[in-house]
């Protein structure tokens, strides 16, 4: 078997010149190089044209239709035309605002009851001769709410040279004794309405002190607090008008300690925070006893023994159910 191989090797020799030669030789007509393919030339032209198709395939993909014309024509048409109507709008509003044709020559000024018309006309009348597109209303409404008394305000312009203004003012529910002595009416709330301020009331309730002089919001709501305590015992007082009547002032500084001062006896009631009208009752009735010189069961010994010397009663203190505390006045 080897033999066989080595023989047939043998047979095949040839030289590398002859193979070379071989290779180089003119190629029959019958006959095709090896190597690569012959339409090799060929195939950039045909990814050249592929390329070219897909160009101007995208480019119709992207060609707007008539219709779609027709459409962004009339858009940009409209834009255009809202452009030009906004532009001439605000062109005649600054025209015919800058000029004479609607200028102040009226306020009407509505809603004042208590407070001082005069004031608020004032400062209204500063308005007078301007124009009226020109006002700045939020301002005004705002000035007008900065005056005592004033609760809300409403500003509108009347065609062709009004300006109107409608309050509403903060109502009126005690007279308020300040440090200075100076009285003054406050709303529910405690804000002072101004000294200026004219309340008709057929009956002036009792005045109310010890209310903090002061625009921090702590102090505003700590006012708030002492109104509702003095609304409060009002209400419950109003049970017994006869005994109403005797009340002059109530101090709140302590809105948890009501303080009351009977104009005609010269004396103080402390009453605390609740039962008013029953603890008020039952130191009238131990002032009662006290006039007609009846101490017992009311005060201590020492104090029944001061009053019958001629000492006189400061306060009583009837926060405890149980026992009356009496202060004597030491002069």
């Amino acid at each position: 078997m080897r033999t066989t191989v080595q023989n047939k090797t043998e047979s095949s020799q040839f030289s590398a010149s002859d193979f070379v030669a071989r290779h180089r030789r003119p190629l029959s007509s019958g006959e095709q190089r090896r190597g690569l393919p012959a339409d090799m030339k060929s195939r950039p032209e045909r990814q050249k044209t592929a390329g070219s198709r897909a160009k101007k395939k995208q480019k119709k993909e992207f060609t707007l239709s008539p219709k779609a014309k027709a459409r962004l024509f009339s858009l940009a048409l409209a834009l255009a035309i809202t452009t030009v109507v906004i532009s001439g709008s605000v062109a005649i509003y600054r025209a015919i605002a800058s000029s004479g044709w609607f200028t102040v020559s009226h306020i009407d000024l509505q809603g004042t009851v208590n407070v001082s018309r005069d004031e608020l006309m004032r400062r209204l009348n500063t308005n007078l001769s301007a124009s009226l597109w020109q006002l700045d209303l939020n301002a005004i409404r705002a000035e007008m709410e900065r005056q005592p008394g004033v609760l809300k305000a409403e500003v509108v312009r009347v065609l062709p040279e009004t300006l109107r203004v409608t309050i509403e003012e903060r109502k009126p529910v005690a007279p308020l004794r300040h440090e200075s002595g100076s009285i003054v009416w406050v709303d529910q709330e405690g804000i002072p309405l101004g000294e200026n301020t004219h309340v008709k009331m057929e009956h002036v309730p009792p005045v109310i002190s010890g209310l903090e002089n002061s625009s921090n919001p702590v102090a505003i709501e700590n006012n708030r607090r002492r109104m509702d305590v003095y609304q409060k015992l009002l209400a419950e007082l109003s049970q017994s008008p006869s005994s109403l009547q005797e009340v002059d002032e109530i101090n709140l500084s302590d809105w948890h300690s009501a303080r009351l001062t009977l104009s005609a006896r010269r004396v103080s009631i402390i009453l605390g925070e609740e039962d008013f009208l029953a603890r008020f009752k039952q130191a009238l009735d131990v002032l009662d006893k006290v006039k007609h010189g009846d101490f017992s069961g009311v005060l201590k010994p020492s104090d029944a023994e001061r009053l019958a010397q001629g000492a006189r009663i400061a306060y009583l203190n009837v926060t405890r159910p149980d026992q009356v505390i009496a202060g004597l006045a030491t002069e």
